[in-house]
């Protein structure tokens, strides 16, 4: 009887404790679906073994492809602004004093690419080869970065605007400097501060994971599924960084990167159709024997084509026939309409790649490693594109008047010193 009552008793105990596990099971499983998970505490030694190849790979083969192009670009920017201070002409054409803003503007941008990461903040040198900087650093890398950019497309704009005032508008280098140069500076100019000193006032300097300051918001691997402002154990900068306030200056970047390219396809388009428009009206006129009129010497290419045609309209009625082509206004116009393209092209090439890599990132896709690489490449290289624009010209001139080889005749262009006439039209300025 006692047995039969304790083997009860003890049936009892076992249920009554297995109905408390399972009610203390429910509720943690209530209190789990009420509470989110929080995120793991990233450990910093696994981020740098997870990231370990890619570091010391390809963060660092672009790295230093990126700061080696930049410094090539500076050099080459240096050499075409001593070119054109120590050329005839110095600064006393509009295309040069263009050129001159241009170059500069390459040089701030390659300063900012030539830091072989150092600046990049040392939060991501799990992921980036050689980042040892802080947000203070970024910020520096970023606005120098940034203001080169502007100056840049900016300059580029200015440099259209100028030979299509020359090609089609027929502007004297007078009414240029006087009336539409100092817009341009001071556009430029202002612009791009203005730019660079509103994204610097909203954190929109943040490292982008290429070892460049330039993201508007801060969001490394480690932050991954974390809040912004939330800042993870180890680390120093909050996630999200700059993402707050970046609407404003991404809708700023976003206006000069769309209106680029569209800006240099109608200004070169009308510098075309402006050209052939000049050469229909030559070969109408049949103005070639016309030479006596040194049309390079006529301030106002409007005046010049105006003499050529009342002086062939007088050889006509007396019976005169032609006997070659005057090519003067013709190899003029064609040669600034092709300097336009040159200078367009070279712009177009260098900034290419890294709006398909910002491309890819807006669309949250992986960028190919080809584009990290050709970004690293072309981005800090306008510089020497636009002094072998800038001497193509000399280089010819000396190969076809003196027969020499394509390596005499470089070193011919680099020691010219340009035109020794002051006195010379639009067309011929801006050729220089």
């Amino acid at each position: 009887m006692e047995t039969s009552f304790t083997i009860a008793w003890n049936v009892i105990v076992v249920l009554s404790y297995t109905s408390n596990i399972v009610s203390a099971q429910e509720q943690l499983n209530d209190t789990a679906v009420l509470t989110p998970t929080v995120p793991p505490i990233p450990n910093v030694n696994a981020l740098f073994f997870e990231w370990t190849e890619y570091r010391v790979t390809h963060s660092k083969n672009t790295c230093i492809i990126r700061s080696v192009s930049a410094l090539l670009s500076m050099v080459a920017s240096c050499i075409q602004i001593w070119m054109i201070l120590r050329s005839h002409k110095r600064l006393s054409s509009t295309s040069h004093r263009l050129l001159i803003g241009m170059c500069t503007s390459d040089v701030i941008y390659s300063i900012s690419m030539s830091f072989f990461n150092v600046m990049a903040p040392s939060d991501d040198s799990y992921y980036s080869w050689n980042a040892r900087g802080n947000t203070t650093s970024c910020d520096i890398q970023g606005f120098i970065q940034s203001l080169g950019y502007s100056l840049t497309s900016f300059y580029i704009w200015s440099l259209n605007i100028y030979f299509l005032s020359v090609v089609k508008y027929q502007k004297s280098d007078e009414y240029i400097r006087t009336k539409i140069e100092p817009f341009l500076h001071i556009f430029t100019i202002a612009t791009s501060l203005l730019l660079c000193i509103l994204a610097l006032i909203r954190q929109n300097f943040n490292d982008g994971g290429i070892g460049s300051c330039t993201s508007f918001g801060y969001e490394p691997p480690h932050c991954q599924n974390y809040e912004n402002g939330y800042i993870p154990e180890g680390f120093d900068i909050p996630c999200g960084r700059g993402l707050d306030g970046a609407t404003i200056v991404f809708v700023f970047l976003l206006c000069i990167t769309v209106a680029t390219p569209v800006i240099l396809g109608g200004t070169l388009t009308m510098i075309y159709k402006a050209v052939l428009q000049v050469e229909k009206t030559l070969d109408k006129y049949s103005v070639g024997v016309l030479r006596d009129i040194d049309v390079s010497q006529v301030v106002k290419p409007k005046r010049a084509l105006s003499l050529i045609i009342s002086k062939a309209s007088l050889e006509k009625n007396n019976h005169t026939l032609p006997s070659r082509p005057n090519t003067t206004t013709r190899s003029h116009s064609r040669a600034v309409m092709q300097k336009a393209v040159a200078y367009s092209c070279s712009y177009l090439l260098t900034w290419l790649f890294i709006v398909i890599y910002a491309v890819f990132r807006a669309s949250g896709k992986e960028s190919p490693l080809a584009i990290l690489y050709l970004v690293a490449t072309f981005i800090p290289l306008q510089g020497l594109f636009n002094l072998l624009i800038f001497m193509h010209p000399r280089m010819i001139s000396s190969k076809t008047r003196e027969n020499l080889s394509w390596r005499r005749a470089f070193v011919d262009a680099f020691w010219s010193r340009g035109d020794t006439t002051r006195s010379r039209s639009t067309r011929s300025s801006a050729l220089a």
